[in-house]
């Protein structure tokens, strides 16, 4: 049994606090001390118990720790049981005999087997009979994780622990140095007895890699990483559903090497991929690696959704894409879906120079939403009706594209005063292309005002047989009051325009920004 401590440094404070209440104790002792000797004594006892109490408080700051040592150690040997250690199998074995023989009484001892899995071949014990492998954990590959699990779980925490890997390295699996590092910093101690060390040439397949996911019609290149112990040369052979797709000649540097195969995708449909390398013995000693998998969905043509505001507008974007294998719908910004499902049936939407009232808010804020969660793609195109100019400033489609909608350098602008002279007759209150004629009119008045700054001045003055002044001309100071102030006009009444503009004149003529 030993000890230590966390934070041994509290210790250094000790000799400071027993002077301080040596100090703080020293007049009672005094005093005790002109008395009886039994109160000085009672004195003394009470300075030694508060002199301990401090030492103890002390060693509990300092974080005790205490711990055995321990002198015994447990060991497991882990033989590689693969095909690759072909007569090296028997070697192993004579040399774990050997070790086993020359093992302290006290240790204790295991052995486990591992090929394609790991087994136990002898349990943990301080007197393990073991004279040759009689498990079979399969001989198609070497996987030493599953040997250092098994290992690490046989192994006890009250000893020295301690695994000897005995293998020709020729490992299968791809977490060896992984496990391998975790279970030092567990403290188990991982060492390595190279026997029958790889000394023939070899070459690998060590991945194929594809997308997961194409749409028919579509071209993409597969990623073939090839490992060669020396420079060969090799078949590449890849198969698309057992049929032959590819047979390539390849030279091979010793190391890594990556091969690029361009393929074109097949029918809509799961296929699965497989590559396979073919080569001389006398350059690819061990064939089983020599092959490789992937599977990739193949999706229909892509449906894309064109908004413009005529067809002609959208003829030459929609050919350029037919052109390329994508089906194409073109539809005005009244014709756009109503709901995230009708979204849902495009890859990709278009925005052609449409304003953003034209689209209205709920179709903003779905696009926006099937942009972000559904993962759809956006393009908008540029134009006057587009971006800023096109009122998309503050809306759920500028969240969704990487864009700001302001106009940069604002400060540089000339001061701008602008009058908003907008309809409310009864006509107004009509539909026009499936939206209310006054609505759209109020949409656009706010969305125009909103691209103002402070420095600006804004007015708005409705009219039907009259002119109503709804916002005297004044500068941009609360937005969202502005925006109510618009939202209140309603449609009714005849149409006399002719005050309504001489009013919104007179006021501008007043105005004091550099622009009318």
């Amino acid at each position: 049994m030993a000890i230590s401590f966390d934070q041994p440094l509290w210790w250094l404070a000790l000799p400071g606090l027993v002077i301080l209440v040596w100090y703080w104790r020293r007049p009672w002792l005094l005093q005790a001390r002109a008395g009886s000797r039994e109160a000085y004594r009672r004195e003394w006892r009470r300075l030694l118990v508060r002199l301990l109490v401090l030492m103890l408080l002390v060693a509990a700051l300092a974080g005790p720790r205490w711990f055995t040592i321990v002198n015994h150690q447990a060991v497991v040997f882990a033989l590689d049981a693969s095909a690759s250690m072909g007569t090296a199998v028997a070697a192993g074995e004579a040399w774990l005999r050997q070790a086993l023989a020359l093992k302290p009484p006290r240790d204790r001892a295991g052995v486990i087997a591992f090929g394609e899995t790991a087994l136990v071949e002898v349990p943990l014990s301080e007197e393990p009979l073991f004279r040759r492998l009689e498990t079979a954990p399969g001989t198609d590959g070497s996987n030493f994780g599953a040997a250092l699990n098994l290992a690490q779980g046989l192994l006890p925490a009250e000893a020295r622990r301690r695994l000897v890997l005995i293998s020709d390295g020729r490992e299968t699996g791809e977490e060896a140095v992984t496990l391998a590092r975790e279970l030092s910093q567990a403290g188990i101690r991982v060492d390595v007895y190279p026997l029958g060390a790889p000394t023939a040439a070899d070459i690998r397949l060590d991945a194929l890699e594809l997308p997961p996911r194409a749409y028919a019609g579509e071209s993409c290149s597969l990623q073939l990483t090839i490992t060669a112990s020396q420079p060969a040369a090799a078949t590449v052979v890849l198969e698309r559903d057992n049929e032959l797709l590819v047979s390539r000649e390849v030279n091979l540097f010793a190391g890594s090497n990556r091969l690029t195969l361009p393929v074109d995708v097949g029918p809509t449909g799961l296929h699965r991929y497989r590559a396979r390398l073919l080569a001389e013995q006398y350059v690819d000693s061990i064939s089983a690696n020599n092959e490789a998998g992937a599977v990739q969905q193949v999706l229909g043509p892509p449906r894309v959704l064109l908004v413009a505001d005529t067809a002609a507008e959208a003829a030459a974007l929609q050919q350029v894409l037919e052109a390329g294998q994508v089906e194409v719908e073109t539809v005005t910004p009244a014709g756009v879906p109503q709901d995230p499902a009708g979204w849902a049936r495009y890859s990709a939407v278009f925005l052609l120079d449409v304003p953003a009232y034209s689209l209205g808010e709920e179709a903003m804020a779905q696009l926006e939403s099937y942009v972000r969660d559904g993962g759809g793609g956006l393009m908008m195109s540029g134009g006057p009706d587009a971006f800023g100019p096109g009122g998309y400033a503050g809306t759920p489609i500028e969240k969704a594209l990487p864009v700001e909608m302001q106009i940069g350098g604002q400060g540089e602008l000339p001061s701008l005063s602008l009058m908003l002279v907008i309809d409310r007759s009864g006509s107004m209150d009509a539909y026009a292309g499936g939206a209310n004629k006054i609505d759209l009119a109020k949409e656009a008045a706010a969305r125009a005002a909103a691209m103002l700054t402070a420095r600006d001045q804004v007015g708005v003055i409705a009219f039907d047989s009259s002119p109503w002044e709804v916002v005297p001309l004044g500068p941009v100071t609360n937005q969202e009051l502005l925006r109510q102030q618009i939202g209140s006009i309603y449609a009714g009444g005849g149409t006399e325009i002719y005050p309504a503009l001489a009013a919104a004149y007179h006021a501008l003529a007043g105005a004091t920004t550099r622009v009318t």
